[in-house]
């Protein structure tokens, strides 16, 4: 047999009726109700003390740096040029290859699965 809970236990449990009275607020659209205190007094806000920003540090001097040596190969072209360049030679070997296995798959129908 259930008991029913009885409102003036001071020892009961108050988180069902405050989830109840949370989920009863949000179901009506209306705010969170505040959260009651528990015990004599709430904690006051902690404030963070202050600290003072730290003190400037003095710049080490400026040492110039020693220029690049010059290149020993010259390079041909630019970075654009040797992507382009990349680009087609992968795209004439993919071109031999698709070429070679279609050349197989109709001169020898079959083979292409026994060596796969």
């Amino acid at each position: 047999m259930t008991a029913t809970p009885n409102p003036n236990d001071p020892f009961r449990d108050d988180a069902a009726r405050r989830v109840g009275e949370a989920l009863q607020a949000q179901a009506r659209g209306r705010p969170m109700p505040p959260p009651r205190p528990s015990g004599a007094h709430p904690a006051p806000p902690r404030v963070p003390g202050r600290v003072p920003p730290p003190a400037p540090r003095p710049m080490p001097p400026q040492q110039r740096r020693p220029a690049p040596p010059a290149p020993v190969a010259v390079r041909s072209g630019s970075a654009t040029t040797q992507i382009l360049w990349a680009a087609l030679i992968a795209l004439l070997v993919g071109a031999l290859l698709g070429a070679g296995i279609a050349l197989v798959s109709v001169l020898l129908p079959g083979a292409l699965p026994a060596l796969g």
